[in-house]
């Protein structure tokens, strides 16, 4: 029996246009690998990663913490104002006004040298943080194939932190307030201080 002297089979649903005789309608053909299919063009939408699909991560700034020269000086002062501090603590004995005095100054240098510090630290933190974030990502990425180009693209960089804000206006007023109350002090328990402590007092020229 031919095709002529077939009967016609009245749910026969006629090909549409593109489509491969034999295949049923709706099937997605089966592509060779490497070709795409006309309807989903996903390699001409998106394209094979590229060098520049993957994170370009930041070129890593220079460490933070000041130099050493700098560093050394601040922990001095530190050094120096905890001294003087106890140093005043043991003149309460014979004035307090005069020991509360000392210990606003000696308290007041101390703080200007140890804000510094303290600031430096936390900005070694956030950039430590930073450096094995980027690592990570330096990791991940080594890992990702032409498959992955859309992992490849949502990949951003993250900037390097910024340094911890000093606010040295608000730190520099606070920080002459109280050297200045401590000035007050030591000027108003001075005579005290000498009556009760005269081998301070140096003996005047005659």
């Amino acid at each position: 029996m031919n095709d002529r002297q077939r009967p016609v089979n009245p749910f026969r649903v006629p090909p549409t246009p593109g489509q491969v005789p034999g295949q049923v309608p709706g099937q997605v053909p089966r592509q060779a690998p490497g070709q795409q299919h006309p309807q989903f063009p996903v390699a001409q939408q998106y394209g094979p990663p590229t060098p520049q699909a993957y994170p370009q991560m930041v070129t890593a700034p220079a460490r933070p913490g000041g130099s050493t020269a700098t560093t050394v000086l601040l922990w001095i002062g530190v050094v120096f104002g905890v001294f003087a501090v106890l140093t005043s603590v043991t003149d309460l004995r014979y004035s307090v006004l005069y020991a509360l005095g000392g210990i606003l100054l000696s308290v007041a240098i101390t703080l200007a040298c140890a804000w510094p510090l303290l600031c430096r630290r936390k900005d070694r933190k956030a950039f430590a943080a930073w450096e094995k974030e980027e690592a990570t990502n330096r990791e991940l990425a080594s890992y990702l194939t032409e498959e992955d180009a859309l992992i490849a693209r949502s990949l951003v960089a993250t900037p390097p932190p910024t340094l911890t804000p000093r606010h040295w206006k608000r730190v520099g007023v606070g920080l002459i307030a109280v050297a200045v109350l401590g000035s007050l002090l030591l000027n108003a328990g001075d005579s005290e201080y000498r009556e009760a402590n005269p081998d301070t007092t140096e003996s005047s020229p005659t």
